[in-house]
């Protein structure tokens, strides 16, 4: 039955959260995407099929990144104190740190927008064929250096 699945779709995701570590903000994560999951399968998952591919890539962005935020919270109280702050519900809308980090990542913000825009589909059709798997080698190997440069960076399944 319907209740069925929904049921078990919860609990499934409610048990990856916790397999990912025992705190509330892993719990959260899990129930979050099996709430997602429910509601593509059963609720909007056909009107979103039937939206421009845009408004379904934002989508997609918009919610994953919610979800990161809840995975890489600390804890709960995180959660809770920086949440209203990614919907302007803050006591301010921008801050000293923004500004660092935005100034301090530019180039690689700048390479995320261009990598999301369908720039790559229009090169491929007039590139040669090796020069986008080259072009992502070469910005495969920058990443590396900027996270080794960045000082230590632990695995992050190392942390639990």
């Amino acid at each position: 039955s319907t209740a069925r699945r929904l049921t078990i779709l919860l609990v499934v995701w409610g048990l990856i959260g916790l397999w990912h570590g025992a705190a509330w903000n892993f719990l959260l994560w899990g129930l979050y995407y099996g709430i997602l999951a429910m509601g593509e399968k059963f609720l909007w998952g056909k009107a979103l099929a039937g939206l421009p591919r845009a408004i379904q890539h934002l989508y997609a962005v918009v919610l994953i990144f919610l979800g990161c935020f809840l995975f890489r919270s600390e804890s709960l109280e995180q959660v809770l104190t920086f949440g209203p702050y990614l919907f302007g519900l803050g006591d301010s809308l921008w801050c000293d740190q923004a500004t660092f980090l935005l100034l301090e990542y530019r180039w690689e913000l700048v390479i995320a927008v261009v990598a999301c825009l369908p720039l790559v589909p229009w090169l491929k059709k007039r590139l040669p064929p090796v020069v986008l798997p080259l072009a992502a080698l070469g910005l495969s190997g920058l990443s590396l250096l900027f996270l080794v440069g960045t000082g230590y960076s632990p695995f992050l399944y190392f942390q639990f």
